[in-house]
Formats: structure tokens, C-alpha cells, sequence
């Protein structure tokens, strides 16, 4: 492997891990959010399985 390589790839295992974290934490956010949502919306059960995989 080349120099640049070598030197770049600690920035990247960060970057992987820093995107991982945010991905975790939206996913956390969305699924503590998701009831007062269908609650302030009505109820609407027939549009929560497209509102759970959007």
C-alpha cells in the first residue's frame, strides 16, 4: 500500500463510525417519536406500516 493509503485510513474507520453513530441515533429518535406522531395524526392504522418503513 502506498503512503497516502496508509495515512488516510484512520480518517475513514472515524468516518464510518461517526455515520454509524448518527444512523443509530436518528433510528432512535424516529422510533421514540413514531407514537406521538400516529397520535397527533389520528390514529391513522391503515398508513402505519408505510409511515414504520419510510
Amino acid at each position: 500500500m502506498s503512503r497516502n493509503t496508509q495515512s488516510s485510513r484512520p480518517l475513514v474507520i472515524a468516518a464510518v463510525m461517526a455515520s454509524m453513530a448518527m444512523v443509530a441515533i436518528e433510528a432512535t429518535i424516529v422510533s421514540t417519536a413514531m407514537p406521538q406522531v400516529v397520535s397527533q395524526l389520528g390514529d391513522l392504522r391503515r398508513d402505519r406500516a408505510v409511515m414504520a418503513n419510510a
